[in-house]
């Protein structure tokens, strides 16, 4: 006659059971994932782009392909990196011919995509960070943000401060100095950590409807995550498509969101790429806006990060999964 199993061995059986579920789940989830919610494009997606084109390194033809791919794509919101600032709150690099030219170029060859550009600023929390309790560090900023406007011919300025806590005052102090100086005909959009459940480094509900009282676009960073597992890591980039569009909603404002994706190999501290890859976080997106808490009317499209580590394949999977709102399946492409 068997002997009964102890409670002790019981526990030991469940505990080795869910251990190979999480291995198995770990490794088969990022090419089993499926999801049949919409894509939900509205033909307003971005596009992180490399300070190269800035920097007027990319040839005549390489800008043609750039525009071609900016309309094929159905991205209307190109950020280009400027690079960063100084702790004073000064440009690094100023290239005002090289922008001039790139502008233009993307006014003619691709009419209706706005260029934006992307400005790293270092926040004070890190080495050498700028100080945006500092009226005189804001002005510069600002001063930077108009010339390359009005010099440069950007069509808006994205801020990307990183990395600082949730409820930092002086940011939406600088939101509104650049808006007074820039005006309502320029794009304000911000760059902004992702929602997080029980941390200190994510931002709440209320302070990305306060952001979003201040700005035109929030563009969140879904990636960096921290997030090792690809089931979990799909369920917070859910969560940012029902968390911060219902935010922005209640700001009572026009501004728009965009969720950023990543499109990159490798891995760092912040991300690996078996759990943060565009299947993982276009499933997120997809199935974060049809939950019912999402609000889709503040939701403009998505934006792959970046341009430099997108190869063909992550292009075709954008394409068919989110352009083509093609479901899928559970199986590999």
């Amino acid at each position: 006659m068997l002997k009964p199993l102890s409670l002790k061995s019981i526990l030991w059986t469940i505990v080795l059971l869910a251990l190979i579920f999480a291995i198995v789940d770990f490794a088969c989830y990022p090419s089993r994932v499926s999801t049949r919610a919409p894509s939900a494009n509205q033909g307003k997606n971005g596009l992180w782009l490399r300070y190269l084109w800035y920097f007027g390194k990319k040839s005549e033809k390489e800008k043609e392909s750039l525009a071609a791919r900016l309309k094929d794509n159905q991205i209307v919101y190109a950020y280009f990196h400027v690079r960063s600032t100084d702790a004073q709150g000064r440009l690094k690099f100023r290239y005002r011919e090289n922008a001039l030219a790139l502008n233009q170029f993307i006014h003619d060859h691709a009419p209706g995509v706005r260029s934006i550009a992307w400005v790293y600023v270092p926040s004070r929390y890190g080495q050498n960070g700028v100080d945006l309790r500092s009226s005189k560090t804001r002005t510069n900023l600002v001063r930077e943000a108009d010339w390359l406007i009005n010099d440069c011919g950007f069509d808006g300025i994205q801020w990307d401060y990183e990395f600082f806590p949730c409820g930092e005052p002086d940011f939406t102090r600088l939101l509104d100095e650049t808006r007074e100086k820039l005006g309502r005909d320029h794009l304000i959009s911000v760059a902004t950590p992702m929602w997080y459940p029980f941390t200190a480094w994510g931002w709440s509900d209320g302070y990305f409807s306060e952001v979003a009282s201040h700005c035109d676009q929030i563009a969140v960073m879904c990636y960096d995550s921290f997030y090792y597992f690809p089931r979990a890591y799909t369920w917070l980039v859910s969560q940012q498509a029902v968390h911060v569009t219902a935010a922005v909603a209640r700001s009572a404002s026009d501004c728009r969101v965009i969720l950023g994706i990543p499109v990159y190999d490798g891995g760092t501290a912040g991300h690996i790429s078996h759990s943060e890859n565009i299947r993982t976080a276009l499933v997120g997106v997809r199935e974060g806006l049809a939950e019912p808490g999402a609000v889709e009317s503040v939701f403009d499209g998505i934006a792959p990060f970046a341009d430099y580590t997108m190869d063909n394949e992550e292009w075709r999977i954008y394409r068919e999964s989110w352009l083509e709102n093609q479901g899928f399946d559970g199986g590999a492409d």
